[in-house]
């Protein structure tokens, strides 16, 4: 299984889990570190993983796909 690395994008800033794995579920955008934008939508199909950087990228949690 592929691991990809996201952070919130749009200008959207996390502080906890709860406030992520709600907007992840909600199929809203994140960014990828390597540029592209991904959802949750998106990350089944393709059949990663996500580990999502938060809290200033200080945190990391891992989402389901």
């Amino acid at each position: 299984m592929q691991y990809i690395t996201v952070r919130a994008a749009y200008g959207r800033e996390y502080r906890n889990q709860t406030d992520a794995r709600k907007d992840w579920n909600d199929n809203l955008d994140f960014r990828t570190v390597d540029g592209p934008y991904i959802n949750k939508a998106d990350a089944d199909r393709l059949g990663v993983k996500v580990m999502l950087r938060y809290q200033a990228d200080r945190k990391v949690m891992e989402l389901t796909a």
